[in-house]
């Protein structure tokens, strides 16, 4: 996966973004006030988003496109969430504020529902008989995924990436073995 260059313009305006997240929710955020911060001109901030959550989007997606391998197998899986953990634990600041900015949307949109992992998730539900009950088993294991991932984020005292991730294959694998 690559992503465009980002120019000088987009960087103090994903920094100014961040830091204002800080202090408000997106929705509070005005375009003035984020050109204000990242010492731009809103026809630059124009130049390159629409709304100051096409920036956020725009940070997600360098995030996910910078942690993760492009083909998951089963025996690489584990090792893509310990890297998605892993990543998340070193940039900890960033990933709590984008959970607390998208909480769900954050993991399961722009994390979780990569392509390779929809890959992984359907070969493994394979010997499920309807695409609906596929769907709807995928869902339940991503959101609980998900929850399981925020709380890790969120506890000031957590056990490691690898540790996690165990945890979380192991309950897949159990809901998906019964």
């Amino acid at each position: 996966m690559s992503s465009p260059k980002i120019l000088p313009s987009q960087i103090f305006l994903h920094q100014a973004l961040l830091a204002l997240l800080l202090k408000k929710p997106l929705g509070k955020i005005t375009v003035r006030e984020l050109c204000e911060k990242a010492g731009i001109n809103r026809t630059t901030f124009y130049h390159h988003y629409e709304r100051p959550i096409d920036i956020l989007y725009e940070i997600i997606q360098q995030f996910a496109d910078s942690a993760f391998p492009e083909d998951i197998t089963p025996d690489s899986f584990q090792l893509y969430i310990v890297s998605l953990l892993s990543k998340m634990e070193t940039h900890l600041a960033l990933s709590r504020t984008l959970l607390q900015t998208l909480p769900s949307a954050y993991l399961s949109e722009y994390i979780l529902h990569l392509p390779q992992v929809d890959c992984y998730l359907s070969k493994s539900l394979s010997a499920f008989s309807t695409s609906i009950l596929k769907e709807s088993i995928q869902s339940f294991l991503i959101a609980g995924s998900v929850q399981l991932i925020s709380d890790w984020l969120l506890q000031d005292t957590r056990c490691s990436p690898q540790e996690e991730a165990d945890l979380i294959l192991h309950l897949c694998k159990k809901f998906l073995a019964a």
